[in-house]
């Protein structure tokens, strides 16, 4: 499987920020650790963006497991996209953690997409089905899904789970891209 990838350095180049347009659901501990430092996260806001911290979330929280404590609750949407989307298509989150060293901001479900997790199971997100122009799969991408999706898999996996799943499809039967290549160098993770 192939990924058509925009840019593997961020959305200045192809990405139209599409899966932020729906919002996210991110944990409690998320929520809470956004709010304590909203003042960075403001400062990153554009002069449209909603700047009042108690209309960043949905009230409504949900269980599910695949979450840190086991339930979350969603971003708000706000225009047509999530909250803390700029009017360039940046995430606020992600540009107050750079800006101000505060602790890692970009929810984790935003860290690893176009990867997500569903029952425990690392997978592929829906939107990768063609409805995001910028990481959709399919036999002609850019580059190999696994290869593309490195930072992404390390950050659910850890570097030593990515070595071995890039093992697994070079051992899997039938799969040509990866039979004869070498296994790839470990790198830090990069959080973005």
């Amino acid at each position: 499987m192939r990924l058509r990838v925009a840019d593997p350095r961020g959305p200045s180049r192809g990405c139209t920020a599409c899966c932020c347009r729906s919002g996210v659901y991110v944990s409690l501990a998320e929520r809470e650790r956004i709010l304590a430092h909203a003042a960075a996260v403001q400062r990153c806001m554009d002069a449209g963006q909603v700047r009042d911290p108690a209309q960043w979330f949905e009230r409504r929280v949900y269980r599910d497991p695949d979450f840190e404590g086991g339930r979350c609750v969603g971003t708000r949407v706000m225009g047509a996209a999530c909250v803390f989307l700029n009017g360039r298509g940046l995430c606020t989150l992600q540009l107050a953690s750079a800006r101000s060293g505060t602790p890692q901001l970009k929810p984790f479900y935003c860290r690893i997409f176009p990867l997500t997790l569903a029952g425990g199971v690392v997978v592929y997100h829906p939107f990768c089905r063609g409805r995001a122009p910028c990481c959709t799969f399919g036999r002609r991408g850019a580059a190999l899904a696994l290869e593309a999706c490195r930072p992404e898999f390390e950050e659910v996996l850890g570097a030593g789970g990515y070595r071995a799943l890039v093992e697994l499809a070079r051992r899997r039967p039938g799969n040509r891209e990866y039979r004869d290549r070498e296994a790839p160098r470990t790198r830090p993770v990069e959080l973005r």
